[in-house]
């Protein structure tokens, strides 16, 4: 997380691959949030220099807020209200 938005990487996912990633060469999935809404890089590796983010303790990076959740997943937004959530089983939803 940077004040120019937010990568999040999810490993060892259990729902079809997000568009843009690169599901036959590593399974994971990964959603950018910044300035032009969300999207979703291509990845060849782990992200290396992330933060790790604990359980029910959000992170807030200018406009960018994150928070994880065992029951509900990843949420992060911008200022605006635009943002995406991530859960292990059902998926990303990104919110306008």
């Amino acid at each position: 997380m940077t004040t120019d938005g937010v990568l999040c990487l999810q490993q060892y996912i259990k729902y079809a691959p997000l568009p843009g990633n690169c599901p036959s060469t590593f399974a994971a999935a990964a959603v950018l949030l910044g300035e032009g809404g969300v999207s979703y890089p291509c990845l060849s590796s782990d992200i290396t220099s992330a933060t790790v983010l604990g359980y029910d303790t959000p992170i807030v990076n200018g406009e960018y807020s994150c928070s994880i959740n065992l029951s509900t997943g990843i949420s992060c937004f911008n200022g605006a209200g635009v943002g995406f959530r991530m859960e292990n089983e059902s998926g990303v939803t990104a919110i306008p």
